[in-house]
């Protein structure tokens, strides 16, 4: 691959707590541990996955301290993991089909089995740091040493086939919400709430529908819970036809069709309105609150899924790649009703992988972290952006053959401002083929510090900061 292939290349190495040399200065109070997770290796015997989304999970580690960094990667030992070691798909792959997999085996509504291959992001739940993917298997890991675990049991009955990938912490609660769906006739989207400490899931709603949409990640307000519904949906029978197509590949795109907003009050599970929109597709969603009586709703757009098709390998090695260049937008939302909304766009630069400040979160923001592409006459650019939803400025950090990485904002503590802190990110200088973790003042979006890595990582998914020092 070309240029922004390297990233998409596999790893082998493992690294256990290396010191890592700083050109510049960490501030002395980022004191903490940011943990990353993404697909790190593709090959398969012979051959290899046919998706960015199927490789192997990988966890990475980032440990603040007085001014230093330290730095781990390993592989999660899965199931996943070990059928690979043998030359073979595990079950349940997200679009590299497999005779002995997920579609095959499905013989029924039921799906009998779906992949550990937890490489989308990590949270804390029940009292475990977990990596989770898009099929309800989340994968324990010691946060310090970064072995692998086991597999979470939750203590509950609620069942389904896939799931959110980002589920959302609300502190003030001290609860985690999630969503489910669970394919047959009809499917159900299900609501669920899990209270720190705990892994047993509590259902707060239902929602039957009869062709289930793709869900990447869902809204969250203080009152209520939004499920953004794309006309990119499934009918469950396909999944009974004989074939080996990846899991994806059995969802269709219609545009003559609207995007539904689900609209689902957090204390009795009641769809208070569903208002729709012209059609779109999300992945992610940058935050919701209340305001006024209405719900505002941010999340980065595509006209349609063709993004996924993109991030095929095959693709990805002729140069068709056309990066990552979702639409910054606002969706003003009624707490009654079905009428059709428009948006506002909030940015004129293109992104993805946004974030926000983690204290305004279900709260009115001002500025949004992501990651973004722009094309040009030989192939395309990478930066990372900060998006003032106020101004409707934005600043760039960009370098020359680098590509970035999600950005993650950690907060000064006691900080007054909402960005009074630093952003993180982890990126690859294809020139020079070195990884780097970069830390950018959130205020200026100026350059602080960067730590070269002993090893090219690929790119990964998502990350989170945690206070902890492992």
């Amino acid at each position: 691959m070309n240029g922004y292939g390297r990233g998409f290349s596999s790893l082998t190495e493992e690294r256990s707590e290396a010191s890592l040399l700083i050109v510049g200065a960490i501030p002395d109070w980022l004191r903490g541990t940011l943990i990353r997770n993404g697909p790190a290796h593709f090959e398969l015997g012979d051959g290899r996955v046919t998706h960015w989304f199927d490789g192997l999970a990988m966890i990475r580690k980032f440990t603040f301290d007085d001014g230093t960094v330290t730095y781990a990667n390993r592989f999660l030992r899965t199931e996943t993991y070990k059928a690979r070691k043998q030359g073979h798909l595990g079950p349940g792959e997200f679009a590299s089909a497999s005779t002995t997999g997920f579609l095959a085996k499905l013989k029924s509504i039921i799906v009998p089995e779906t992949t550990d291959n937890a490489n989308v992001t990590v949270v804390e739940l029940g009292s475990r740091m977990v990596a989770l993917t898009e099929v309800p298997r989340a994968i324990a890991f010691d946060p310090e040493t970064l072995a692998t675990r086991e597999a979470v049991a939750f203590d509950d009955e609620l069942s389904g086939h896939v799931m959110t990938a980002h589920v959302h912490h609300d502190t003030a609660r001290e609860e985690t919400i999630g969503l489910l769906t669970k394919f047959g006739k009809p499917s159900t989207y299900i609501v669920y709430r899990v209270a720190d400490g705990s892994l047993c899931r509590e259902e707060i709603a239902s929602v039957s529908v009869s062709r289930p949409a793709y869900i990447h990640s869902i809204g969250l307000t203080d009152r209520y819970v939004i499920l953004t519904e794309a006309p990119f949906t499934v009918n469950p029978l396909s999944f009974l036809k004989l074939g080996n197509d990846g899991f994806i590949e059995h969802f269709t795109w219609d545009g003559t069709d609207e995007t539904r907003f689900i609209i689902i009050d957090r204390e009795n599970g009641r769809v208070v309105a569903t208002p729709r929109a012209p059609s779109f597709f999300t992945f992610h969603h940058v935050n919701a609150f209340e305001r006024e009586g209405h719900i505002v709703v941010d999340l980065v757009a595509y006209p349609n899924p063709d993004i996924i098709d993109g991030l095929y390998l095959d693709r990805l090695e002729r140069g068709e790649f056309k990066g990552l260049v979702g639409e910054l937008r606002r969706y003003t939302l009624p707490t009654a009703g079905t009428e059709r909304v428009e948006c506002e766009p909030l940015s004129e630069i293109a992104m993805e992988l946004p974030t926000i400040a983690p204290t305004v979160r279900r709260q009115p923001h001002r500025y949004v972290y992501g990651q973004g592409s722009v094309m040009d006459g030989d192939g395309f650019s990478n930066y990372l952006v900060k998006a003032d939803v106020e101004s409707g400025s934005s600043a760039i950090w960009t370098a020359q053959e680098t590509f970035c990485g999600e950005p993650v904002f950690v907060p000064r503590p006691a900080g007054e401002r909402e960005d009074d802190g630093v952003v993180l990110s982890v990126i690859l200088d294809t020139a020079g083929e070195q990884s780097s973790l970069l830390v950018l003042d959130g205020e200026t979006f100026s350059e602080l510090a960067r730590a070269p890595l002993p090893h090219v990582l690929p790119f990964d998914f998502h990350g989170a900061f945690f206070d902890h020092v492992w």
